[in-house]
């Protein structure tokens, strides 16, 4: 895995009706600190489960916010 990878694994795709800034917000933060555990994670086994959990962590961020939005 490199910064490449964490930067595709964690740039918002646009889904189309919704808001996209808070979603772009999420993502970089993600991004900086999937860089920031690439960067100084030291096993690639831990490094690439935290990579894992990052990314199912944003899953569950973006769906607070739009599984709510999806009654409106």
């Amino acid at each position: 895995m490199n910064n490449k990878d964490i930067e595709t694994l964690f740039t918002y795709h646009n889904a189309s009706g919704l808001d996209t800034e808070m979603f772009e917000e999420i993502r970089e933060s993600a991004q900086t600190l999937g860089k920031i555990i690439l960067k100084y994670g030291r096993q690639e086994v831990d490094v690439n489960t935290s990579i894992g959990k990052l990314r199912e962590c944003i899953y569950y961020a973006i769906a607070s916010v739009v599984v709510p939005k999806l009654g409106d």
